[in-house]
């Protein structure tokens, strides 16, 4: 128990931290997506909102992600480290020797669909912020209030489908990618392994891979998820999607994949590194997220 308590709160630590400090480049790329064709890529969507709205403007929707993403650092990391451990426990060596990449995946969207029933409602609020002009300014509570009473509270949770496909595929794709590209850099550069120095920068560069692989296969759904609280969240993921693809073709569903893959490099690469160094200053020697035994 105490040591899930630590993988929490290194988890907490390191997602909360790392979202904070990229929060203007998710308000690009949230404006991309919710009023394609106004600005002509992330840089020039940046400059036109503090040039009309003032630095306030990058820091849109700041409440709801730092919540939001401390719960789910506080249930993801863990929850993946143990569901990753039961898994290949239960499946035995034979098994996990064949199976392991399914595993893994299954671990990762088991720690996923937990920690999305408090994200949702977050991610809900911050795209409001974001794309609602009449909610820019407006605190948290004040945000959750008009929701309720335009929609009821329920509209918080409009969303949950969608963003249970985005936040499964991306973390998924997020372990995965991290586990196998730091196991392949270790592998071929043995020497990173003996000092917890190079293990923590292996975690920073693997999590960055990590992270633009994750945004390239969740945007899709990150981009209908946009329109739907755009929406006010009650079309249906499908509804949403076929007027995406009418309006602007199968390119559509990419609108801000720069800008995302960029915002997903830096923070998972934040996460894994802050993640780890917070393991190692804790006392939690396991600092490559493997199993115990390796396979």
């Amino acid at each position: 128990l105490f040591r899930s308590a630590l993988f929490a709160l290194s988890g907490a630590f390191g997602c909360s931290f790392t979202h904070s400090l990229v929060i203007p480049l998710d308000v690009v790329k949230t404006r991309l997506q919710s009023e394609p064709g106004r600005y002509s890529g992330l840089v020039a969507g940046a400059v036109e909102i503090q040039k009309q709205e003032g630095w306030q403007g990058l820091l849109l929707g700041w409440e709801p992600t730092v919540l939001g993403y401390l719960w789910y650092g506080v249930t993801v990391y863990p929850g993946y480290e143990f569901f990753k451990r039961l898994f290949l426990s239960l499946a035995g060596p034979v098994v996990v020797d064949s199976f392991r990449v399914p595993l893994v995946l299954l671990a990762g969207a088991a720690a996923t669909v937990f920690a999305c029933f408090g994200v949702c409602p977050a991610e809900a609020c911050r795209i409001r912020m974001v794309a609602d002009s009449s909610l820019k300014g407006r605190s948290l509570p004040d945000v959750v209030a008009v929701i309720s009473e335009r929609d009821g509270i329920g509209a918080l949770y409009d969303g949950l489908s969608t963003i249970l496909v985005r936040q499964v595929l991306f973390g998924m794709m997020k372990f995965l990618v991290f586990d196998y590209f730091a196991d392949f850099v270790f592998d071929l550069f043995p020497v990173l392994a003996e000092s917890v120095q190079t293990q923590l920068l292996v975690s920073l560069f693997s999590g960055a891979v990590a992270g633009v692989v994750s945004s390239v296969v969740s945007q899709p759904a990150d981009t209908v998820l946009t329109r739907m609280n755009q929406q006010d969240g009650r079309a249906s993921f499908f509804e949403t999607g076929r007027e995406i693809f009418e309006e602007q073709g199968l390119g559509g569903f990419f609108a801000g994949l720069g800008s995302r893959s960029v915002w997903a490099a830096c923070i998972i690469s934040g996460q894994f590194f802050l993640y780890d160094v917070c393991k190692s200053f804790l006392g939690v020697k396991d600092l490559r997220m493997f199993l115990d035994v390796q396979v």
